[in-house]
């Protein structure tokens, strides 16, 4: 049902019932008189009509600072592991074409080199590497993507366990203004 006002009738003074749904309109008064029924910020300052329901129920119930803090900490901790999860997880996809293991590849491809050096080239690599040394040992690219996506994915579940814990403090606070 729609809030109804009284529009007070300048000629008899009588008051005529009005609701929302005729803000802008002109009615007839019991007298005769016709009347323009203001617009709906100009029926606000009307009387209310002691018959009409207010049109929304009013909620008087308040947060504790307990249940606001709650929910406040909740939702900010929620929001920032979510958002270090989203991250962890979009740098693990962005691994995911280097992860594959290309070991017969590289093996195939040294192997060709192999086959094509000179003597005198094969010569130069053996002194460069009698100086150097064979102690530098290289991680191959594809091993040092799997070693980043687990730590991305050990990242992820921290993250999100947190992220969870913070939106079911979210849901306490939420639980704790119902059950009073």
């Amino acid at each position: 049902m729609a809030q109804q006002y009284l529009l007070p009738c300048p000629a008899c003074g009588a008051k005529t019932p009005v609701d929302t749904r005729q803000a802008g309109e002109t009615i007839t008064c019991s007298c005769g008189n016709k009347l323009s029924v203001p617009t709906l910020r100009g029926l606000r300052e009307l009387e209310r009509s002691e018959d009409s329901a207010p049109s929304a129920p009013v909620r008087t119930k308040k947060w504790s600072p307990v249940q606001g803090l709650l929910f406040s900490f909740g939702l900010l901790v929620a929001i920032l592991c979510g958002a270090m999860a989203t991250r962890h997880f979009v740098a693990y996809r962005s691994l995911a074409e280097y992860t594959i293991d290309r070991t017969e590849e590289v093996d195939k491809d040294f192997e060709q080199i192999i086959d094509n050096l000179t003597l005198t080239s094969s010569l130069e690599a053996w002194e460069d590497l009698s100086k150097s040394g064979l102690s530098n040992e290289m991680v191959p690219t594809w091993v040092a993507a799997q070693q980043a996506s687990a730590h991305h994915v050990r990242a992820m579940t921290i993250w999100g366990a947190i992220a969870a814990v913070g939106l079911m403090s979210v849901a306490v606070a939420l639980v704790m203004g119902r059950a009073k």
